[in-house]
């Protein structure tokens, strides 16, 4: 029964990520962006200490991420990558 509540679980935050942001190619790319942003920030046990709650990280510490970085950690296209990303942002 476990693994039933587990699975429920996942499909809300499907069903949740979707209602946000359109579509899963969208979701898994913000998750993309986000990974690769702060990336730098939580491999570091200072940085982690500071912003490892619900403090937000500053912008000055988050890398900028590309399209292709996006494209190549996802495995979609460029162009999907791309153009999700342009609707992300606007």
């Amino acid at each position: 029964m476990q693994a039933l509540a587990a699975i429920e679980g996942h499909l809300r935050i499907v069903q949740a990520a979707i209602e946000l942001y359109g579509d899963m190619e969208s979701f898994v790319v913000y998750l993309a962006v986000l990974a690769a942003a702060a990336g730098a920030v939580s491999r570091d046990p200072a940085l982690v200490q500071l912003y490892g709650g619900a403090e937000p990280i500053p912008e000055d510490l988050l890398r900028p991420v590309s399209a292709r970085a996006v494209a190549l950690s996802t495995g979609l296209s460029r162009e999907t990558a791309r153009r999700k990303l342009a609707q992300l942002v606007n």
